[in-house]
């Protein structure tokens, strides 16, 4: 979401933006991504895209389904988990860890394996609660 790289993102991946006339507010608007408009890889307060609505804001934060409401998507996730890592690791502390949600994380996050699988035990395999954490801790080294 916020410092975010632009090669998180996907055409036709949904996101929630916040728009220009929403920044003081930070009332967030749901959408797919149709394109991407920030040419460069990063930009501290969000990438900004055009939402197949029309509407362009910078991306805030990702939906993110677990749990098979989307199968497509699911599978793309689980294609995104390294060969290395096998099932057996994929335990964490506070109950099983969600294979396809820590491919998200360390595939297209960029967030380090241990940290993500330690985020998602925490917050019961919770996505965004485990993301919003580890950009949180992570920001404050």
């Amino acid at each position: 979401g916020r410092e975010c790289h632009r090669s998180a993102i996907t055409a036709g991946m949904d996101v929630y933006v916040v728009k220009k006339e929403d920044q003081r507010t930070d009332k967030e608007t749901k959408g797919t991504v149709s394109r991407l408009l920030t040419n460069s890889s990063y930009h501290p307060r969000g990438i900004k895209v055009m939402l197949t609505s029309g509407e362009v804001g910078r991306v805030v934060r990702f939906v993110v389904v677990v749990g098979g409401q989307q199968p497509r998507a699911e599978t793309e996730v689980q294609q995104l988990l390294p060969s290395s890592v096998s099932p057996a690791l994929v335990s964490g502390t506070g109950g099983e860890v969600d294979e396809g949600a820590l491919a998200m994380l360390v595939g297209e996050m960029d967030f380090d394996t241990k940290v993500a699988r330690e985020a998602l035990g925490m917050f019961d395999n919770n996505v965004e609660r485990a993301v919003d954490y580890i950009i949180r801790t992570q920001g404050s080294e």
